[in-house]
């Protein structure tokens, strides 16, 4: 039985929530009217700190512009320049005292000098027993290193604070000294004070201040605040009649705790708030800074009047509403009530007719129940049923997707032979459609109509479970051209074991018989191509043999009688020099010349033939110990070519180990050789790994090693020409040597499966690309000793 609750009191369930969301949204807007308020002081107060800050900007540049002019005056004075170049102090002291006595009530300058091309101040109007001193204050510096007009504020060490103008004196073009001007603007935060009605109180870096002249020039009872006070700045000034005590208190505060705070100050009844007004000197330094404090009394005072009178007017209509919801209220809740007792009687009958009827629903559910067990179980199998066919469908979906789709072609007969089902790789194999073979005789089409000799040809199929495989027959096409197919069969069978389908695949080999055919012209070619380069190795051995007899006769049969040459010359010089001709001397001289090149062209020729005759196995070579003793080897001729070789990071290589010093020597010795007069000779020699695909990959890393000079060069279309044996771009009397060397250069870096290039232009410079496997390259070369010299 479902149990009618007594409803709860309207007025409580109501009225108590209303009056707390009241009270909240009384609270948010007396908050939202502070945080209103408070923004507007904000604002203002930054508002008149920029007004500040524009007002003093403005001062001092009327100021500047004043006392600029004034000085430009001075500089054209007749009376002044002389008494300056003569150097006579008391007669500049003359002629400027005058102007002094005019300028200082006038326009509170409070500081006039003049100084020398060296900083050293020759003479202060205001205090003429000092000078001497060298001035290293920022304005007086900057003036002489642009020669231009500077000013700024700066700071004395007496807590003075000082705008300055700095003017170059020059006589013709050239400076003959500064003349400056300082004015006091120490009245600066009285006259703000004034103009926006704000307080300002000057705090001023102590790093700046000197303490004794601090004290000297205030005494101790009239500075606003005590040297000692504060850690870190000293209060130079105020508007304020006396310093408040949480001014004091923010400026006892070390640096960090001051940055970005407001100061909210008191004195008496009255309210400020300040806000500090960083000041720098000409130098962009950091000396100190205006707190401009406005006063926010009466926005206080209004701010309390405001909340006290939104809070009266809101708390007035909040208890009319609550008197009017507590009336309203207590009518419904005495409705409710009887409502309430309405609705408990209905429901009393309501739970008699509801127990009957259960009685009645329990005996329908027993029979239900029963019903639907069965409807469950005939449920299932049918269920079942349904997934088995859907897999069935599936799979000869599948299949048939299979068939359609394969490249080999599929044909289905019944068992006399007639087409049932073709795919559309077997139609256009022999150039049908599939709608044309379908109800046509295989026997028909594939063996002339001989039934005979289609039986004969199944007779396998039917035998084996496996069927016929791969028997290769003979078709024609649509059009009666012929061509090979494999052809395998086999027998679909009924459940009573008797044949019920016969299949056939078919493959074109047409193509496959082509390819065995120029397969075996291949193979025969290539057995004929062996013969010839068996044939060629042959007499390239015998040309090997013939180059290292060569190499052998150069060794010792050339050098022998150039050796003769070559010392019976130089004792013919040393001994007959006397008594032979002039004419005599020079042939001697050129015969002597010509054996030298000569031997040279034979070491050269050996050297180049030695690449192949003399190379060494391939072992792993760090490069950058190979440049190292390179360069050690070329240490007198770096010096002769005033030259800088910079090797960068080598890395290490399979190749062989004399060749590659061969290789480098070469190079650098050329990047020296070929230098320019002028100048200093550099030479880098740098290296980098090369991205390569992924086929190139497989034939292992590969570096890129790069030789470079600042030297000569040369046209680039020679750059192919160079690599040759004996070729020069040179005179011999320009240049010495043979032209072998890089060609050598060459030689070695094929015989290690690499390239070398060229890139140059005349007067520019050179550079040599080489490209080296880091691996083991198969060697273009062969490593034996063949003879000995």
């Amino acid at each position: 039985m479902r149990i009618i609750r007594k409803p709860y009191n309207l007025r409580t369930r109501i009225l108590a929530p209303l009056m707390l969301a009241f009270v909240a949204l009384l609270a948010g807007f007396v908050l939202l009217a502070y945080a209103f308020q408070h923004q507007r002081i904000e604002d203002d107060l930054l508002s008149k700190s920029r007004h500040t800050q524009g007002l003093l900007e403005n001062e001092c540049g009327e100021e500047v512009r004043l006392m600029t002019s004034a000085l430009e005056v001075f500089q054209g004075s007749p009376e002044l320049r002389q008494a300056w170049q003569a150097r006579n102090r008391k007669r500049l002291l003359a002629a400027t005292q005058p102007i002094w006595e005019k300028l200082r009530p006038e326009h509170h300058v409070a500081r006039f000098s003049f100084h020398t091309p060296e900083r050293v101040c020759f003479l202060r109007a205001h205090d003429p027993g000092r000078h001497g001193d060298v001035i290293d204050r920022f304005t007086l510096v900057q003036a002489g290193q642009t020669g231009e007009t500077v000013s700024g504020i700066d700071v004395t060490p007496s807590g003075v604070l000082c705008l300055r103008v700095v003017v170059p004196w020059r006589n013709g073009g050239n400076i003959m000294g500064y003349i400056e001007l300082g004015e006091d603007i120490g009245h600066i935060p009285r006259e703000i004070h004034e103009i926006l009605g704000v307080e300002v109180a000057v705090a001023l870096n102590k790093r700046f201040l000197d303490q004794a002249l601090w004290k000297a020039r205030v005494p101790n009872h009239e500075q606003p605040g005590k040297w000692e006070q504060f850690p870190d700045l000293a209060l130079a000034g105020q508007t304020f009649p006396q310093t408040p005590a949480e001014l004091a208190r923010w400026l006892e505060r070390p640096q960090q705790e001051r940055l970005g705070k407001r100061i909210d100050a008191s004195l008496g009844p009255r309210l400020f708030r300040g806000l500090y007004v960083p000041l720098f000197d000409a130098g962009g330094q950091e000396i100190g800074g205006y707190i401009v404090f406005e006063d926010i009394t009466a926005r206080v005072a209004m701010l309390r009047r405001t909340v006290l009178s939104v809070a009266g007017l809101c708390i007035g209509i909040g208890v009319a509403l609550f008197a009017l919801f507590y009336t309203i209220l207590g009518q419904i809740d005495v409705h409710v009530q009887a409502t309430h007792q309405r609705a408990l009687q209905e429901s009393r009958a309501r739970e008699e007719a509801r127990a009957g009827a259960a009685l009645q629903l329990a005996n329908m559910n027993q029979t239900l129940e029963a019903q639907t067990q069965e409807l469950r179980a005939t449920n299932i199998e049918l269920g079942q049923e349904i997934r088995e066919r859907k897999q069935a469908e599936a799979e000869l979906s599948r299949f048939k997707s299979m068939i359609e789709n394969a490249n080999l072609g599929y044909l289905m007969t019944d068992t006399e032979g007639v087409v049932t089902y073709v795919n559309q790789s077997y139609a256009d194999m022999h150039g049908y459609i599939p709608e044309e073979l379908v109800g046509q005789s295989v026997v028909a089409l594939h063996h002339g109509g001989d039934k005979t000799h289609f039986e004969a040809f199944m007779a396998p199929a039917f035998r084996t479970p496996d069927g016929l495989s791969n028997e290769e027959v003979c078709h024609a096409r649509k059009d009666g051209s012929e061509f090979p197919v494999l052809i395998s069969a086999w027998v679909v069978r009924e459940a009573d074991h008797e044949p019920g389908v016969l299949c056939f695949m078919a493959v074109d080999v047409t193509e496959r018989k082509r390819i065995e055919e120029e397969r075996e012209k291949l193979v025969n070619l290539l057995m004929d191509t062996n013969d010839a380069l068996e044939d060629l190795n042959t007499k390239l051995e015998h040309s090997n043999q013939e180059l290292e007899d060569f190499a052998y006769v150069a060794s010792h049969d050339l050098q022998e009688p150039l050796r003769k040459i070559q010392v019976f010359g130089s004792q013919l010089a040393r001994i007959e020099a006397n008594t032979l001709s002039p004419r005599g001397q020079d042939y001697l001289e050129r015969m002597t010349n010509a054996a030298t090149r000569m031997h040279k062209l034979i070491e050269d020729l050996l050297t180049y033939s030695r690449v192949t005759t003399r190379a060494q196995a391939f072992a792993p070579v760090d490069l950058g110990s190979v440049m190292q003793e390179v360069l050690s080897d070329l240490e007198v001729r770096i010096e002769q070519a005033n030259a800088r070789v910079n090797v960068g990071p080598l890395p290490t290589i399979h190749a062989d180990p004399t060749q590659m010093r061969q290789l480098f020597q070469n190079l650098v010795g050329n990047a020296l050789k070929y230098h320019r007069e002028e100048g200093t000779t550099v030479v880098d020699v740098e290296a980098k790994a090369l991205v390569l695909s992924e086929s190139e990959t497989a034939n292992g890393a590969m570096y890129e090693l790069a030789v470079r000079d600042n030297g000569i060069g040369f046209d680039e279309k020679h750059a192919e020409r160079i690599f040759g044996v004996f070729q020069r771009l040179h005179g011999r009397d320009t240049y010495e040597g043979t032209g072998v060397g890089l060609a050598v250069c060459r030689k070695i870096v094929t015989r290690h499966g690499g390239t070398i290039a060229a890139k140059s232009k005349p007067g520019q410079g050179s550079t040599f690309v080489i490209t080296l496997p880091a691996g083991v390259a198969q060697e273009n070369g062969r490593n034996e000793d063949r003879f000995e010299e």
